[in-house]
């Protein structure tokens, strides 16, 4: 210090730097997606992250997010719900990162990138309908009726012998 120069009374001088959460993005995601989708698409947007996402990493700093709390998430749901739909939920979040890019209200890597999918097999567990029920069960009964009267004819011709 100088002779003569007063010292600058500085209190507690921190840098202090404003938080935007994943939630405040995925609002403003949902808010600009409103734009394009109808209420029930919306809605059902906003209900699956509520349910699928909010709860892993919606209260984290965005900056702070890795590819770690994303396979967090896959471990979690794995379980609860099919391949195919957690490939969707991660999609999801890739959008709401490459949004807040965009928007420059992140920017870091998107770390869903490194993110391999699931395998999912798209074998489906279908029940008849009654009308197919019915149609099988005539069906049924027609071959029964053929194969048992070839059966008798061949047991009258056994028979002969």
């Amino acid at each position: 210090m100088r002779v003569g120069e007063t010292p600058t009374k500085v209190k507690n001088k921190r840098l202090v730097k404003e938080i935007i959460t994943f939630d405040m993005v995925a609002l403003k995601y949902f808010e600009n997606r409103k734009l394009h989708l109808s209420t029930t698409n919306h809605n059902d947007l906003v209900s699956k992250y509520n349910i699928h996402v909010q709860p892993f990493i919606g209260n984290l700093d965005i900056e702070e997010i890795e590819t770690s709390h994303i396979e967090n998430i896959i471990i979690n749901k794995k379980e609860e719900i099919a391949p195919s739909t957690i490939n969707k939920m991660i999609e999801g979040i890739s959008t709401i990162f490459n949004f807040a890019i965009k928007k420059r209200l992140y920017t870091g890597k998107n770390p869903t990138k490194d993110i391999k999918k699931l395998k999912d097999s798209n074998e489906r567990t279908r029940f008849l309908s009654q009308e197919e029920i019915d149609l099988l069960i005539n069906e049924a009964k027609q071959k029964c009726k053929k194969v048992f009267k070839s059966s008798k004819l061949y047991q009258a011709q056994l028979s002969k012998y």
